[in-house]
This record gives C-alpha cells, sequence and structure tokens, in this order.
C-alpha cells in the first residue's frame, strides 16, 4: 500500500474512458495521473472566489483611481474651454491696434 494516497473507486462511462486513455496515450502519462490533475484542478477552481475577492477589491481601487482622472480631465477641459471662449469674446471687443501699437509691437 502507497501512504500518503487513498484509493479511489470511480466509474467512467465508455466515450469519456476511452477518451482519457486516449488523452494518456498521447501525453505518454498515466490515467490515474491524468484524473489526479484534473480533479486537482476543479478543486482549485472551486475555491477561486476566494481569490477573486482580492481581485476585486484591487480592481476596484483601480476603478477609483481612473474615475478621480477622468473628473479631473473633464474638469480641465471644460476650465480650457471657457477660457479660451472667454478670450475669443474679449479678443472680439478690443479695437484693431492702430499704427502706434503696430510701431510699438514692431521694436519689441
Amino acid at each position: 500500500m502507497i501512504r500518503g494516497k487513498t484509493r479511489h473507486q470511480l466509474f467512467l462511462p465508455d466515450e469519456l474512458s476511452k477518451r482519457l486513455t486516449q488523452m494518456a496515450k498521447s501525453q505518454k502519462r498515466a490515467r490515474s495521473d491524468l484524473l489526479l490533475e484534473m480533479v486537482e484542478t476543479y478543486l482549485n477552481r472551486r475555491a477561486a472566489p476566494e481569490v477573486d475577492e482580492r481581485i476585486l477589491v484591487r480592481l476596484d481601487r483601480i476603478a477609483r483611481a481612473v474615475e478621480r482622472g477622468n473628473s479631473e480631465s473633464f474638469l480641465i477641459s471644460h476650465s480650457l474651454a471657457r477660457f479660451i471662449r472667454h478670450q475669443l469674446i474679449y479678443a472680439a471687443a478690443l479695437p484693431a491696434p492702430g499704427a502706434e501699437a503696430q510701431a510699438l509691437g514692431e521694436e519689441s
């Protein structure tokens, strides 16, 4: 008897048994090793919600950071649009520069 292992008897439908045998031959492994790997993978996947909860906490933190960045971007673009609008309205109200203003600008 092998220590640290327990024997379990498993009945598979014929078609599933044939698929398991073909897979074992193609991978050059024992069927029991494949079954062990499959059961372990299945059980690990069932324990995944614990891991998912930890990942969700991180994703929520990232989502909040992205949302802050989006709101800051919106505020900056809105402020810039208002500033440009104000400057265009203000510049439209100014009279055309006279000869003195043009001469002063050319000196600088």
